[in-house]
């Protein structure tokens, strides 16, 4: 997207703020965001061969991670079932995004700064460890 509307301050805005936040609730509503700015652009999405099946997508992904939040905020009860659809659901979403990811920074591959922007930053949390035991 940001090869798309690098001539729109407005519409780069609109990314960067899509962006912020980390939460899965925050997830959620950025992509409906997202939905919202490649339909109402879709020219200049298809300006850069932008894969519309990407983006049709998302009302589908958005609306089962919703499901999942609504379920695992509401019942703690820790059954199984619920924790490894969210998993899968995960793992597709994950898939999809690296392969666009691919799909990026192959067609910029003679174009460092257009194909940083397919590139993934994200650093997972990291829990904190059991202290470890002294040896004798």
């Amino acid at each position: 997207m940001d090869l798309a509307f690098a001539g729109d301050q407005n519409l780069q805005a609109k990314v960067a703020k899509i962006r912020e936040g980390s939460s899965a609730a925050d997830l959620i509503q950025d992509m409906s965001d997202a939905k919202v700015i490649c339909d109402s652009n879709a020219a200049l999405l298809k300006a850069i061969n932008f894969d519309k099946t990407v983006a049709d997508k998302i009302p589908d992904i958005s609306t089962q991670l919703s499901q999942l939040l609504a379920k695992a905020t509401v019942d703690k009860s820790g059954q199984p079932d619920l924790r490894i659809e969210r998993d899968k659901i995960y793992t597709v979403l994950k898939d999809m995004i690296l392969e666009l990811n691919r799909y990026g920074r192959h067609a910029f591959r003679d174009d460092q700064k257009h194909a940083a922007a397919y590139s993934i930053a994200y650093t997972p949390r990291k829990t904190k460890a059991a202290p470890v035991a002294p040896a004798a």
